[in-house]
């Protein structure tokens, strides 16, 4: 089995309801922590979930219709990890003022 990650945005109140439906999961504790803030924030949540083998898009049954639904978009998707499908996120969703940032906390923990 192999984790499949995608990157949801928002500013609503986080459904958590798609974690059920979707059978997903926060990819890293950061994310559960941005999934429960303040809901008028406009937010990146990146999820993760088992896959066969065949890491991809269509393997992993994400249902972008339901998650629109609730004012959440899928934006990006990564076999790779959680940080690529979180840099993918931002450069779609025009929030990359914070991505060099980011990546400096990455190199440089602490």
């Amino acid at each position: 089995m192999k984790r499949f990650y995608f990157a949801v945005v928002g500013a609503r109140e986080f459904p958590l309801d798609m974690l059920r439906y979707d059978a997903c999961f926060p990819a890293r504790e950061e994310d559960a922590l941005r999934a429960e803030r303040h809901p008028d924030e406009r937010r990146i949540v990146v999820l993760a979930q088992q896959v066969d083998d065949k890491c991809s898009r269509y393997s992993a049954r994400l249902t972008d219709g339901r998650w629109s639904s609730f004012g959440w978009r899928v934006v990006s998707a990564s076999c790779d990890d959680a940080l690529a499908a979180e840099d993918s996120a931002r450069v779609l969703s025009g929030m990359t003022g914070l991505l060099e940032e980011r990546r400096r906390e990455v190199r440089e923990p602490g």
